[in-house]
C-alpha cells in the first residue's frame, strides 16, 4: 500500500534485461530531465517508477536507466552505490548472449574445445560437425 497518492509508470525492463533486482526500492531511473525513484521490486520485464512529479510524462516518452543528460544523469557509479557494489560490475550483465540452439541428446555430437580442436563424437554421420563458441562469435554454426 503506498504512503500517498503517486502517479506510477511501468518500464518495460527488468531483470531478465540485466537490470538488477538489488535496485529495487532504491535506484532512480531518469526521464524528462528528472531522476524517478523505483517502487517496489525490479520485476523480471516491468519496473515501476514514481512519477508524480512529473505531469508531462506521457506513455512512449524516453526513460534512461543508465544515462540521461544535465546534473541529473545516472552515472555507473550512481547504479553501483545503489546495488551496493562496483561500478565495473554494473557493465558486467551488459553483454550479448549467443544464440541458444537446442537439439535432441543423440544429435549432439561434437564439440568445439577451448582450444579449438573439434571433438567428434563415434556416432557422427559423416561430414556433421557442430561448433559451438563460449562467447558471441562472428563465426557461424556449421
Amino acid at each position: 500500500m503506498a504512503d500517498r497518492d503517486r502517479r506510477v509508470a511501468i518500464v518495460a525492463a527488468g531483470y531478465a534485461d540485466a537490470y538488477s533486482r538489488g535496485l529495487s526500492n532504491t535506484g532512480f531511473m531518469w526521464i524528462s530531465g528528472r531522476r524517478v525513484p523505483i517502487l517496489g521490486r525490479v520485476c523480471m520485464q516491468l519496473t515501476a517508477v514514481d512519477v508524480s512529479g512529473l505531469p508531462d510524462v506521457a506513455p512512449g516518452d524516453e526513460i534512461y536507466l543508465l544515462g540521461g543528460q544535465g546534473a541529473e544523469a545516472i552515472t555507473a557509479d550512481d547504479l553501483a552505490e545503489w546495488w551496493g557494489t562496483i561500478p565495473y560490475e554494473v557493465f558486467c550483465p551488459f553483454r550479448p548472449q549467443p544464440p541458444r540452439i537446442s537439439f535432441p541428446i543423440p544429435a549432439i555430437i561434437s564439440f568445439l574445445s577451448p582450444l579449438g580442436v573439434v571433438q567428434e563424437g563415434p556416432s557422427a554421420p559423416p561430414g556433421c560437425r557442430r561448433r559451438f563458441f563460449p562467447l558471441p562469435s562472428p563465426y557461424p554454426c556449421t
